[in-house]
């Protein structure tokens, strides 16, 4: 039964993959939207923080999609 079982890892991996990606996005969307709503004056010294922080992720990102322009 082992070789059975092998070929489902690659589905498994994959659906595992997914659902990280799904709570990734999800839990970036929930943080624009706290961002959206939240009191400019609360968070403007922030923003430049986490659009800084944001962009290596951003990079990551991209090359993973293959889009790097490099």
């Amino acid at each position: 039964m082992r070789f059975g079982s092998r070929s489902h890892e690659p589905e498994k991996t994959d659906t595992t993959v997914s659902m990280e990606r799904d709570r990734v996005v999800r839990t970036l969307r929930d943080l624009a939207d706290r961002i959206e709503r939240a009191p400019f004056n609360r968070i403007a010294e922030s923003l430049t923080w986490i659009a800084t922080t944001i962009e290596p992720l951003v990079a990551v990102v991209e090359r993973a999609a293959g889009r790097d322009k490099r």
